[in-house]
């Protein structure tokens, strides 16, 4: 799923509903089977009890100044210093997420585990790993509703509507 969201020096990861924290420490932590050092992420979680051991987690790797997890829901989350969102969720979840996420900066990408954001919605990338599906949608320049296609070209999609 990070290999796909193509992490690179900078970036801020956004996992929305991130559980145990196992994919903001990812994001952070080469020796951990992760990608880079030189990222941040938050996760975000509603559950008092998953975000406990999250936060148990990313201290026990020493990851304090790289992670962040929030006990809050998703669903309020400013997204403005995402580049990029992680989504485990239900096809419902990501569906209302959806006005959120079309509030993304341009070249913001998206990775989603299972489930596509939208029927309406053409990723930018995908593939199967061990027969699970992955999807990397990224955020297009002309306007809240645009995204990027599989060809490089811009598309349209009422994500509020979506």
């Amino acid at each position: 799923m990070l290999r796909l969201a193509e992490l690179s020096p900078g970036d801020v990861l956004y996992d929305l509903g991130c559980g145990d924290g196992r994919v903001c420490v990812a994001a952070c932590s080469p020796e951990l089977g992760g990608t880079r050092r030189d990222v941040r992420a938050v996760g975000f979680e509603l559950d008092p009890r998953l975000a406990a051991e999250a936060r148990r987690y990313v201290e026990d790797v020493n990851l304090e100044g790289a992670v962040e997890i929030r006990e809050e829901d998703a669903l309020g989350a400013d997204l403005g210093d995402a580049t990029v969102v992680a989504l485990y969720l239900s096809e419902t979840g990501n569906r209302k997420l959806m006005p959120s996420l079309a509030k993304l900066r341009a070249g913001a990408r998206v990775v989603t585990f299972t489930f596509p954001l939208c029927d309406r919605m053409r990723p930018t990338k995908s593939k199967k790993v061990d027969g699970i599906s992955l999807y990397m949608y990224r955020k297009g320049s002309t306007g809240a509703n645009s995204w990027v296609g599989p060809q490089g070209e811009d598309y349209i999609v009422d994500l509020v509507r979506a």
